[in-house]
């Protein structure tokens, strides 16, 4: 089994967008009106529009995904991320930092450290 993709349902596709292009410094490999795409070494990170779809499924927006994202230097993200982003808080347990960052949908994302 390998991880192919995660999925983050959005309520705003252009505000998500910029937001993530924001935070991950790169542009999307695919964008449609249903499925924007990011990808990093053959994984793909989704913003999805429910209301594109066809369904019957209830969409549940914000905290529906919790994606960690490591970095090198957890202080400069930090800096660099709270000029467009909430941090919602700060942790450290046994040498693992992180920040917690709610992003423009409601979402909470974990940035940690690379020592994990």
């Amino acid at each position: 089994m390998q991880l192919n993709f995660v999925n983050i349902s959005v309520q705003d596709m252009d505000r998500a967008v910029k937001f993530y292009t924001k935070l991950f410094q790169k542009d999307p490999v695919t964008e449609s009106e249903r499925l924007v795409e990011f990808e990093f070494d053959g994984v793909k990170i989704g913003l999805h529009s429910a209301e594109a779809d066809v369904t019957d499924r209830e969409v549940s927006y914000g905290d529906n995904c919790f994606p960690g994202f490591r970095v090198e230097d957890l202080d400069e993200e930090k800096d660099r991320v709270s000029e467009f982003a909430e941090i919602v808080s700060e942790n450290s347990v046994g040498g693992h930092r992180w920040i917690t960052v709610r992003d423009s949908e409601g979402n909470t994302l974990e940035l940690y450290d690379g020592h994990l």
